[in-house]
């Protein structure tokens, strides 16, 4: 499984998406509502659905956020709902998924670093 991207970041582009830093299938997995606690002025949002949490808008634009939701969140919440989660011993995957897995993995932990360096991420590897 190989996949192209090959785009032009416009910081001008009307970003209309929001970009998800925890994607909405992993929230999901815990509820489908959840409750928010704001650190910063200590307000409880309650019962939020999976699309209002965890997200900002501007992070890269919506062609962005479409390829690797398409190439790679897609792709895995399938691999890990039919293969992942459902295996009671062991699990064997091919190269295709294991290269998957690591695309994930590592798109996962270089948002959990914040917007700054995903977008310094982004442009090196897509010399954007």
């Amino acid at each position: 499984m190989y996949f192209r991207i090959s785009f032009k970041y416009k910081y001008e582009k009307e970003l209309k998406m929001k970009n998800h830093y925890i994607p909405q299938f992993i929230i999901k997995k815990f509820s489908k509502a959840i409750n928010v606690f704001n650190l910063k002025n200590g307000n409880i949002r309650e019962n939020r659905p999976s699309f209002k949490v965890f997200y900002e808008k501007g992070i890269y634009d919506d062609e962005v956020e479409k390829t690797l939701n398409f190439n790679i969140e897609t792709p895995f919440s399938k691999l890990l709902d039919d293969k992942l989660l459902t295996s009671e011993s062991s699990i064997t995957i091919t190269r295709e998924e294991l290269l998957l897995i690591k695309r994930y993995m590592l798109v996962s932990s270089i948002r959990a670093q914040g917007e700054e360096h995903f977008r310094e991420f982004l442009n090196t590897i897509f010399n954007y």
